[in-house]
């Protein structure tokens, strides 16, 4: 029987486009999957993955007649789409969230459907975020992308720079449109990781669905919301992305984060650092007020682990490195409310 994780399929890249990460998220209104590939070039590239192949061969060796000659494995069908430009170094991190904003006329009907939006962190200092969904096809009467970036693009550009194709796997009746929304401009040193907050976990305080996390070498995290223009329409055009809260460790000893992230519930920040030690930051509550205040975390090694050992009780944890430091691991146990700390 096939494994359920074999190997289904397979992209290659020539040297100059070393993939450095990728992300992968289900495109909303259709069964396809779409794949972003971060390269060393500074490009991001997208790519449309059917995966019905995979359910058929399934079918098939489910079925009771499954004969010995039947067809090779299908595997997954990848259709490039798009290439994002704009970062100037390594694409470090992606990650996709669902953008639930749709966007509506001034009678109030809707012109798009939501999509998924797309961060990006580089090594120029930068994050990027993408609008990422599916466009109606344009037709020779150019009436097809209804409400759409190519509707505000005027003639002579279209004609120097025509929209793609209409992409094979969603059937030659629409394309994969991706545009950007937002550059992040904040950190001073490498951007290491994006990490958006878990939609479950939206708060109705700040009034976003959507939020971004940001990790960077310059030994800061960034939290990034839209605020809406209230003179523009209602949608993703009338966002502007603001840097909301800042966090970090201004010690010498903290050489910068490599990645970041929020817990379920959105209420606590979990980062990794350069010398092995986890940070962490809480949300609390004073005055009325919501801020990020600094938590227990434990601190870890900067080389290779070579033994560990339990105390008698098993209280502690006692670990040796060949970073030449030993180091003892209790649980945290705290009987005072967190946020009178």
């Amino acid at each position: 029987a096939r494994t359920p994780l074999a190997a289904r399929g397979r992209l290659r890249f020539p040297l100059k486009r070393t993939p450095l990460s990728a992300a992968l998220a289900r495109l909303p209104g259709t069964d396809r999957l779409v794949l972003a590939v971060g390269g060393a070039d500074g490009g991001v590239r997208l790519s449309l993955c059917d995966t019905s192949g995979i359910a058929r061969d399934d079918d098939e060796e489910e079925g009771e007649g499954a004969a010995e000659d039947a067809p090779e494995s299908r595997g997954v069908v990848v259709e490039a789409c798009a290439t994002l430009t704009g970062h100037a170094d390594w694409v470090r991190d992606l990650a996709f969230t669902a953008d639930d904003a749709p966007v509506l006329s001034e009678s109030g009907v809707v012109l798009r459907d939501p999509g998924l939006l797309l961060a990006s962190a580089s090594q120029d200092r930068t994050a990027r975020v993408w609008r990422v969904r599916v466009a109606r096809a344009v037709d020779d009467g150019g009436a097809g992308d209804e409400g759409g970036e190519t509707a505000r693009i005027p003639a002579f550009a279209q004609l120097a720079r025509p929209p793609p194709p209409p992409s094979a796997a969603l059937g030659g009746a629409a394309r994969v449109s991706a545009v950007l929304e937002a550059l992040l401009q904040g950190h001073e040193d490498w951007v290491m990781s994006v990490a958006w907050r878990p939609a479950s976990a939206a708060r109705e305080t700040d009034g976003n669905k959507v939020a971004l996390l940001t990790a960077s070498a310059d030994r800061s995290l960034i939290h990034w919301t839209p605020v809406s223009d209230p003179g523009r329409t209602s949608g993703p055009e009338s966002r502007v992305w603001m840097a909301s809260e800042s966090v970090g460790d201004a010690a010498s000893s903290c050489l910068g984060f490599y990645g970041a992230m929020f817990d379920a519930r959105a209420r606590r920040v979990l980062a990794h650092a350069h010398g092995g030690a986890l940070h962490a930051w809480r949300l609390s509550c004073s005055s009325g007020d919501e801020r990020w205040t600094p938590a227990p975390a434990s601190a870890g090694h900067a080389g290779d682990v070579t033994c560990v050992s339990w105390d008698a009780a098993g209280r502690f944890l006692l670990s040796g490195s060949a970073d030449l430091t030993a180091r003892a691991h209790a649980s945290w146990e705290s009987r005072v409310d967190e946020d009178d700390l």
